[in-house]
């Protein structure tokens, strides 16, 4: 059977004009359908936008990094503008600048802080027209919160603005605190006294020593690992316990001298115009212990000095201890030449040393008894014995010859 017949008809039922109508409305219906959608659709719906809501706001903080030569353009009423020229910020007032500086965490609670000559930094009050938008406050599309650094842009420059960012609380007092001076050798220990003073640039006092305590070894803390610690004295050096006055910073809440933080383990400089020590803060003060003194006389031989040392011995030199107290004293002095023992016709006789000098001193000294037995500079005095002067210009050893207790 064919398709299409000699009278035009699909398989013999369909007149193809017939069907090329129908097939032409089958095509027209969605037209139909979208144009009637067209004309008689609703109302549109109209979708509004969030207003925005802006508000001036005064707000505390810091300008940091400012050059010296832009510090001179910034004065109270200085105005930031937008691109339409209206005010969207103006500096209120601010405080006396000081050099920038820069803080570095260290650990937990300590800090480093690095100060820029070169650089300034002072703190200001801006008022400023702010967005609002999600319960949060922006400038220049800028979310606004503690220590974000923001843009303040005039005519004249452009500086960095820290919210928030409050001026330290910072004090000076002169305060009573227990120190160690430490990593002492005799002849510094020997110098420090009551009244020693340390000193600023102006002159004025920032540290006094008040009161002595106890000379002792250094006290040194090792580690073992393991939490095991043991304490440690390093007999060549000594530590003495003092309470100071010292002129401290307070500063937020801590304590600081000459700068640097006071803390456990951190070493101060105490200096004079005598010496230099260093210093921990102790808990407490160390007295000396109470230890009854006996004034000895002792009879003292001297023998063999150089004459370049006998030229300096005299009556009344005195030795003192790290205290600045008078230890010994020399009451009298017999000078003699010293004797050399030589051999002559198979005889010892002794002949006069042409330089070399021996001297009999008659010596005061303070002594402590322990036992029966009495010490000078730990060392027992005994006939026989020997024993160590000193002073600031010569130091000479003898033998103890004769000794009577007062």
């Amino acid at each position: 059977m064919k398709m299409i017949d000699e009278q035009g008809r699909v398989f013999g039922k369909i007149n193809i004009i017939d069907l090329s109508v129908v097939v032409f409305l089958v095509f027209l219906l969605p037209m139909f359908y979208f144009g009637y959608k067209i004309f008689h659709r609703g109302n549109p719906q109209v979708i509004a936008e969030e207003p925005r809501i802006t508000a001036e706001i005064e707000i505390a903080g810091q300008f940091i990094k400012v050059k010296p030569e832009i510090l001179k353009l910034v004065s109270a009423g200085d105005k930031e503008l937008d691109e339409d020229g209206r005010k969207i910020g103006e500096l209120l007032s601010f405080d006396k600048d000081e050099p920038y500086e820069y803080y570095i965490n260290v650990g937990e609670k300590y800090q480093l802080t690095k100060e820029f000559a070169d650089l300034r930094q002072f703190y200001a009050k801006l008022r400023l027209t702010a967005e609002i938008k999600e319960n949060q406050i922006f400038y220049k599309n800028k979310k606004i919160h503690k220590e974000a650094p923001l843009e303040f842009k005039t005519d004249r420059y452009s500086l960095i603005f820290v919210p928030f960012k409050e001026p330290v609380k910072s004090e000076e007092r002169y305060l009573t605190l227990s120190l160690a001076l430490v990593d002492l050798g005799a002849e510094t220990a020997r110098k420090i006294s009551v009244g020693d003073k340390d000193v600023d640039e102006k002159g004025e006092t920032i540290a006094e020593i008040i009161d002595l305590g106890e000379l002792e070894p250094r006290s040194l803390e090792v580690n073992l690992g393991g939490g095991n610690f043991i304490t440690a004295d390093d007999t060549d050096n000594k530590q003495l316990s003092v309470n100071m006055r010292l002129r401290c910073q307070i500063i937020d809440g801590e304590l600081y001298f000459k700068g640097d933080k006071l803390a456990k383990d951190a070493l101060i400089e105490f200096k004079t115009d005598k010496y230099s020590v260093r210093g921990l803060l102790s808990k407490t003060f160390k007295k000396p212990p109470l230890i009854e003194e006996r004034l000895i006389k002792l009879q003292v031989k001297f023998d063999g000095i150089i004459p370049e040392v006998v030229k300096f011995i005299q009556e009344g030199d005195t030795e003192k201890d790290a205290f600045g107290k008078v230890a010994a004293k020399i009451n009298s002095i017999v000078i003699k030449p010293a004797g050399i023992l030589v051999l002559k016709d198979d005889k010892f006789i002794t002949l006069s040393h042409p330089f070399y000098k021996d001297i009999i001193a008659s010596l005061d000294l303070y002594c402590v008894e322990r036992d029966g037995v009495f010490y000078f500079k730990n060392y027992p005095i005994k006939l026989g014995n020997a024993i160590a002067f000193s002073t600031d210009l010569y130091s000479i050893t003898g033998t103890v010859t004769g000794m009577e207790a007062k």
